[in-house]
């Protein structure tokens, strides 16, 4: 008799495909969304700023360029609001990784390890560019 425990012994048709069922459509939308959401805001961040020196004709400076009182449609306030959001939507896309989707544990640690990642270049990359902070939040 076989043993059914023995991995050398396991049914080959019991494997991790055929036990985790396919992702759904709201959840591939969901795994771009937590990992758009960096890029948008870094976007946000840099396109208030480059609209401003094109608006201006010369590199926005700090407590002279006030970004409030520049005709940016809006840019100024979106960006702040993803900032704002951005450690919810971190810890959320993190929570979203482990909580919705139906993948294995190896695949839903992969893609949380990649959203980490791609949290900590964006915030390196906001916190590397002093300029463009100081110039926002003057």
């Amino acid at each position: 008799m076989e043993n059914p425990y023995h991995p050398k012994m396991s049914n080959p048709n019991m494997d991790m495909q055929s036990r985790t069922p396919p992702i759904t459509r709201i959840e591939k939308s969901v795994t771009w969304a937590t990992f758009l959401y960096p890029v948008v805001m870094l976007g946000a961040y840099f396109g208030v700023w480059i609209f401003a020196w094109i608006q201006l004709g010369v590199m926005p400076k700090v407590n002279i360029n006030d970004p409030k009182y520049l005709n940016l449609l809006f840019g100024y306030e979106i960006t702040i609001f993803l900032l704002a959001g951005s450690p919810f939507a971190a810890f959320g896309g993190v929570f979203v990784q482990f909580a919705m989707h139906n993948r294995s544990f190896e695949r839903r640690g992969m893609f949380t390890c990649l959203l980490i990642l791609v949290w900590a270049v964006s915030i390196a990359v906001v916190l590397h560019t002093p300029f463009v902070g100081d110039w926002l939040f003057d």
